[in-house]
């Protein structure tokens, strides 16, 4: 879901502690021997305890399930917030990523634990600190220190308070320019990591760094020849489209080129773009030579593929002008179907949707 979803926000209501529950929320990145490891500890440590443990993954949560014995809890859920509210647990444990921020902002008692090199760092500043209690999976006296731990915990309630000295330097004005940075960065790894799509004739190739003058100069040709079946210029000269490629991260949109295999030429373009939460697709062949062969319909289809079966599009519509017949047909042979037509004078675009 993104960083956005997972920043620290105050809404675990700070008294909810109760007795006798703990959760245990390491994600979906955790090993489930190292979940059974913690388990057996808890139960042989703290027996009167019902123990809890939550996920944000499906796949993850059936396998919970399906592994672990009965005397534990499962719950699936995207909220910590909201299963704390819901079952008042004793204490927390917790891995030391973002679930980690969270707990500490609601001052909710907590013990972290490190399973990742990338939590190195907040383990090191905290292993000797006051200010809460968390142990090194990868330490060999792991168990030790964890029974050490819930035997304290069992002689004084209060043990795995965090400091509140601690909550006070949470940031929270700082979390939307943290989300931005964050998602730009989960942006680049999913557009790096875009397929190349292939057809009989075609390859439909991700737009780049190293190709995007090449959708620069198919959008100019197929401008000219079809100045009225576009709703802006504003990407047909070099300078906005470069711009408009620098800050193509933030355009919530994916564009293909598409490659005909035997002439080794570049013919056209596809995207899906969202606007008003709706995910429209874009089409184009602009190289005359290449229409009426339909290439608009089988690099097409296989884009509908990509999108409904890989990007999880449940819905995809088309806007098309009411005078361009041939890609009116084109959707309709394609599977959309006409969702709105306004007849009112002036009016010049057909909306069509892909189910």
């Amino acid at each position: 879901m993104g960083p956005k979803y997972s920043l620290v926000e105050k809404k675990i209501i700070k008294n909810s502690c109760s007795a006798n529950k703990i959760l245990i929320t390491f994600g979906s990145s955790n090993l489930l021997h190292e979940v059974e490891t913690i388990i057996k500890v808890f139960q042989s440590c703290l027996p009167k305890f019902k123990l809890y443990i939550s996920t944000a993954s499906t796949k993850y949560y059936s396998v919970l399930k399906k592994k672990l014995n009965k005397n534990v809890t499962i719950l699936l859920s995207n909220s910590l917030s909201k299963i704390i509210n819901s079952y008042k647990f004793s204490f927390v444990a917790s891995s030391m990523g973002h679930t980690m921020y969270e707990l500490i902002a609601n001052n909710y008692p907590s013990l972290f634990i490190k399973f990742f090199k990338n939590q190195n760092l907040n383990f090191n500043y905290f292993k000797n600190s006051k200010f809460l209690k968390c142990i090194d999976y990868d330490d060999k006296k792991f168990n030790e220190v964890l029974k050490s731990y819930l035997t304290k915990y069992k002689k004084n309630k209060r043990f795995f308070e965090i400091s509140k000295y601690l909550t006070k330097k949470i940031n929270y004005q700082g979390s939307n320019l943290i989300a931005s940075i964050l998602d730009n960065e989960y942006k680049k790894v999913f557009y790096d990591n875009l397929p190349i799509l292939s057809t009989n004739r075609l390859s439909l190739i991700p737009l780049s760094k190293k190709n995007y003058k090449t959708l620069f100069n198919l959008r100019k040709e197929a401008f000219k020849k079809n100045t009225i079946y576009f709703k802006s210029s504003k990407k047909y000269f070099k300078k906005d489209h470069a711009e408009w490629f620098k800050k193509y991260f933030n355009h919530n949109r994916i564009d293909y080129l598409i490659y005909e295999k035997n002439y080794k030429n570049f013919i056209g373009s596809l995207s899906f773009k969202e606007i008003d939460q709706e995910i429209q697709m874009g089409k184009f062949i602009s190289n005359y030579k290449f229409i009426g062969k339909k290439y608009g319909f089988e690099s097409s289809q296989k884009w509908i593929d990509f999108g409904i079966n890989k990007l999880g599009f449940s819905e995809i519509y088309a806007v098309t002008h009411k005078k361009n017949n041939t890609n009116i047909k084109l959707n309709i042979k394609l599977g959309f179907k006409i969702v709105k037509f306004n007849k009112s004078k002036g009016a010049k675009w057909l909306k069509m949707v892909y189910r």
